[in-house]
C-alpha cells in the first residue's frame, strides 16, 4: 500500500477515520473525501501527527450533490493519475425528509447516489491503475427497496430511507462487480458492525432512549475498522469480487433484497437520474 492512492469519504469522523488512521499509517497516498473542510483540515493534522504520513490529501464534496461529486472528481483526476482503492464509507440517517436541489431525498442521494457516481467516474482511473479495490458500506439493516416510496414520496421515515440506501449499495456492488469483472477490479460490499458513532445525533424520543440504553454492546470504529481492513489489504481478497461481506465471511444478503428485477429497477433509475451509464 505503500504510496498507493486510496480515497476514503467521510474520512472526518468514526469508521471513515480509523480506517483512514490505519491507510496512513501503512504509507499509502491518503485522499480525504469529505464535506466539511474545516475537520477535515483538523483530521488531516491529526492523521499526520499519528501516523508520521504527510502524505494526506483532502477533496472537499457534498456526496448529496452530484454536481458537487462531479467537479470533485474533476479536480482528482487532475492531481492524481491512478487510483489504487476506494473506500464508500461516508453515511447519514436524515430525520426529516429532506429534498436535495436536484430533486433526490438527502438520504438515498448521500449514501448511495453520490457514491454512485464517484465510483462510475474513478473506475478508468482504477482500470489503470489494477489490480485496485472498491468497498461499499453496507449494513445488516438493509430491507427489500420498495421503488414506489424509494424517496418518501408517499410514507417517510428516517429508519426505512437507510435501510433502502444500504440495500441500495448491496445491489450496487453486486451489479458493478459482474460489469467489472476481468478488470482487475474487485468490488465488495460489508457490513461495518452497529458502530458507535455519530449518524445517531439526531435521533430524538423514545428511539434515543432506546439507542441510548444499548450504547455499550455498540463497538468502537476501532473494532470495525480492524474488521474492514483485511478487505483493504489482504492477499486473501485479492481476486474475490461480488461479495457481501459480516464478520469477515461472505453472507446473502435478507431474503428478498438481492434480485435480477431490483438490480435492473435500480441500475436504470441510477443511470436516469445520474446519466451515466453502469
Amino acid at each position: 500500500m505503500i504510496s498507493r492512492n486510496v480515497i476514503i469519504t467521510g474520512a472526518t469522523s468514526g469508521v471513515g477515520k480509523a480506517l483512514a488512521l490505519r491507510v496512513a499509517q501503512r504509507k499509502a497516498k491518503l485522499i480525504m473525501f469529505c464535506r466539511d473542510k474545516t475537520k477535515a483540515e483538523n483530521t488531516r493534522n491529526e492523521l499526520i501527527q499519528k501516523s508520521h504520513n504527510e502524505d494526506i490529501h483532502i477533496v472537499i464534496a457534498d456526496l448529496s450533490s452530484m454536481k458537487s461529486v462531479r467537479e470533485a472528481v474533476a479536480g482528482i483526476k487532475k492531481t492524481f493519475p491512478e487510483l489504487y482503492m476506494l473506500v464508500n464509507n461516508a453515511g447519514c440517517s436524515v430525520i426529516k425528509r429532506t429534498i436535495t436541489e436536484e430533486g433526490i431525498e438527502k438520504t438515498f442521494a448521500s449514501n448511495y447516489l453520490g457514491h454512485y457516481i464517484l465510483t462510475m467516474l474513478l473506475v478508468d482511473l482504477m482500470r489503470e491503475s489494477a489490480p485496485s479495490r472498491i468497498i461499499n458500506l453496507a449494513s445488516q439493516a438493509h430491507a427489500k427497496i420498495d421503488f414506489n416510496n424509494l424517496s418518501g414520496e408517499k410514507k417517510y421515515n428516517y429508519f426505512t430511507a437507510y435501510k433502502y440506501s444500504k440495500a441500495a449499495n448491496i445491489l450496487f456492488t453486486f451489479d458493478l462487480a459482474e460489469k467489472l469483472k476481468d478488470t482487475g477490479i474487485t468490488v465488495n460490499c460489508v457490513h461495518p458492525g452497529v458502530v458507535r458513532s455519530n449518524i445517531y445525533d439526531n435521533i430524538k424520543g423514545i428511539n434515543r432512549l432506546l439507542i441510548k440504553s444499548i450504547w455499550p454492546f455498540f463497538i468502537t470504529p476501532e473494532k470495525s475498522a480492524e474488521i474492514i481492513m483485511p478487505l483493504l489489504l489482504s492477499k486473501d481478497f485479492r481476486n474475490i469480487t461480488g461479495k457481501y461481506f459480516v464478520k469477515g465471511k461472505a453472507v446473502c444478503p435478507k431474503k428478498g433484497v438481492d434480485n435480477i428485477s431490483d438490480r435492473m429497477k435500480l441500475r436504470e433509475l441510477s443511470e436516469k437520474l445520474t446519466q451515466i451509464k453502469l
